[in-house]
């Protein structure tokens, strides 16, 4: 009971083309298209997740950075009202010394000229004594307590440690003005 195998030759026929179903070519086009617009809608999410997030880093910069200057202005101020005036008043003899030694030292022949305010006189003069160079001291009321005119032949130098003090107590509070009118304002 054997049974034959037969199979078919399609070695000359010909096959016919047929061509797709007109609704599967409509399909096919609405699934495109809807695949095309869920991807450009999930790529504008994705575009404003980001400007989001940027946003929120900048925030978060700002936010930071607010924290810490309010954290270190208390020890700002306390530094150029309390210590730095300190230093000034005890170290503004030695460091005039020290100008007035480099001051020499580029042309020692001519006597240097200085003006100190009257109350410093005394300090200034002690100072100067140790630095053993030709110095003319002027008493003049119209510099600050410790500011100083230096002058040597053709140069001026004009050593104002009050006026520093000065702008930088003002940059300060013009700092520390920013810092709260970020606060009060966002």
């Amino acid at each position: 009971m054997g049974h034959a195998l037969t199979l078919e030759s399609f070695d000359d026929v010909e096959t016919e083309e047929i061509a797709p179903l007109r609704t599967f070519e409509e399909g096919y086009e609405e699934g495109l298209q809807a695949g095309i617009a869920q991807t450009q809608a999930e790529i504008g999410a994705l575009n404003a997740e980001l400007v989001q997030n940027i946003g929120n880093l900048d925030f978060g910069y700002v936010e930071a950075r607010n924290e810490i200057i309010g954290s270190l202005t208390p020890l700002l101020r306390a530094v150029v009202e309390k210590v730095l005036p300190h230093c000034v008043a005890e170290g503004f003899a030695g460091q005039l010394a020290d100008l007035l030694m480099q001051t020499a030292e580029q042309d020692a022949s001519a006597a240097i000229n200085l003006h100190v305010h009257p109350g410093q006189r005394a300090a200034v003069e002690t100072a100067v004594e140790q630095t053993a160079t030709q110095v003319i001291l002027h008493d003049d009321p119209s510099l600050s307590e410790h500011a100083a005119w230096i002058g040597h032949q053709r140069t001026e130098t004009l050593l104002d440690i009050d006026g520093l003090l000065s702008a930088i107590t003002e940059t300060l509070g013009a700092f520390y003005q920013e810092e709260n009118r970020t606060k009060t304002n966002g």
